[in-house]
């Protein structure tokens, strides 16, 4: 396709046509060259760390290896993160209030809510900026239909896991925080691995 085939398809100007293939070309999602058009590339070649990107595949239902893949990289960041949660600031507890301390199941939605809130507090009390944009990825994952499913069929586990994760930051154990965050995400990655493939 061209500039010229898409302005006149979608009614507007060849300047907005140009800046919107811009755009996307600097996400990673088209191709533009001199006679050869504009060319949509594969999902390998998506700017994964982009935000719209990433808005624009959670808006269908993520795969069990999409998921697998963001899991993988959860589990490289996030046990360093309630390390130097725990670590650099051993009175953090404190600003957990009861509702985070306290993790219980009432309902799948706010078993979930509970979840995120726990992951997203200990990628902002490491201190690091960089963690702290991982949020983003944790609402992807923890919305995801398959991870509510998983929540609802383990939740008397996870309550459990979450009790030893909290008490290990309330007793300022760096390495056993560390530790029982990386075991609550590989049980995670363990239950996306057994799941069949399918296409992202």
């Amino acid at each position: 396709m061209t500039e010229q085939t898409l302005s006149e398809e979608f009614g507007v100007s060849r300047t907005s046509v140009r800046e919107a293939v811009k755009m996307l070309t600097a996400k990673g999602l088209v191709t533009s060259h001199p006679r050869e058009g504009i060319r949509v590339t594969c999902y390998t070649q998506w700017d994964l760390y982009d935000n719209s990107v990433l808005g624009w595949l959670s808006d269908s239902p993520l795969s069990a290896s999409l998921l697998a893949e963001l899991l993988q990289l959860r589990i490289a960041v996030e046990p360093r993160a309630v390390f130097l949660a725990t670590k650099t600031q051993p009175n953090n507890f404190q600003q957990f209030n009861d509702s985070l301390r306290i993790i219980q199941y009432e309902n799948t939605e706010t078993f979930t809510s509970q979840i995120f809130a726990i992951h997203s507090k200990f990628l902002q009390l490491s201190q690091n900026r960089f963690f702290k944009r991982f949020r983003y990825l944790l609402g992807m994952v923890n919305n995801s239909p398959l991870m509510t499913d998983y929540y609802r069929s383990q939740a008397p586990h996870l309550v459990t896991k979450y009790e030893k994760l909290l008490t290990a930051f309330s007793d300022a154990d760096a390495y056993r925080t560390q530790i029982e965050m990386e075991h609550i995400l590989n049980c995670e990655l363990s239950y996306l691995q057994t799941l069949e493939p399918t296409t992202k």
